[in-house]
């Protein structure tokens, strides 16, 4: 892809993220399609930075685990992490790893993981 493409593909994928957003913000709330959306524009973002087809690739999803995300997980057969807190899965079509994590899981192993560095600095 030349640059100029490389940009378009972008924008594209801005709307995609765009429209997740919207939808997330809406009164009614449509997992399946913000997950969609989601996965389109994170296809478009990474596409143009693939060395090739062959190419892993690793997506995280922070989000709180509602029934939609759960139903969404096991519909493709993903495995529930070990402490129950999210998902994790292998998409052979996108070739991507794909791990989903609770917001409050994320901010307790940050805690965890930065509790010496913040002793450190004496702000615990």
């Amino acid at each position: 892809m030349n640059t100029e493409e490389v940009k378009e593909w972008m924008a594209i994928a801005d709307c995609d993220f765009d429209s997740a957003k919207i939808l997330n913000e809406a009164a009614r709330r449509h997992y399946e399609i913000i997950c969609y959306h989601c996965a389109q524009a994170t296809e478009k973002y990474f596409e143009p930075k693939k060395v090739s087809n062959e190419t892993p690739v690793y997506i995280y999803v922070v989000c709180d685990l509602v029934d939609k995300i759960h139903e969404f997980a096991r519909g493709f057969s993903w495995s529930i992490r070990p402490d129950g807190e999210g998902y994790f899965g292998f998409s052979s079509g996108f070739n991507a790893y794909i791990e989903i994590i609770s917001y409050r899981k994320l901010i307790e192993n940050a805690k965890i993981r930065n509790k010496i560095f913040f002793k450190k600095l004496g702000i615990e």
